[in-house]
């Protein structure tokens, strides 16, 4: 497969892009699982899905997240805002019954 001549980098450099062929073929292919019916075309939503769903996937879920409109990422914002300032209050409720007992 490798000609003798090729330097052990070259042999390291080629089997590293054999393996990336070969990862983005069965990542385009789960992703194709996703939805059979589109079978000449790949979206983005079925790749993101794959990587959501596949367990030895989830090292990629920051470059792949799953889309979510605007409108439900400012809901979880919000949520996120007050039970941070409910926590908080919580924690001066609890600093003013420690110091009245």
């Amino acid at each position: 497969m490798f000609s003798p001549k090729m330097s052990s980098d070259d042999d390291h450099n080629i089997f590293h892009c054999i393996l990336q062929e070969l990862f983005i073929q069965h990542l385009a292919t789960e992703a194709f699982k996703q939805d059979p019916e589109s079978t000449d075309t790949l979206a983005y939503g079925d790749l993101a899905e794959v990587v959501n769903d596949a367990d030895n996937l989830q090292f990629l879920a920051d470059v792949i997240p799953k889309k979510i409109v605007v409108r439900d990422y400012l809901r979880m914002v919000r949520q996120q805002e007050e039970e941070k300032e409910k926590a908080k209050q919580q924690s001066l409720q609890e600093e003013r019954e420690d110091t009245d007992s």
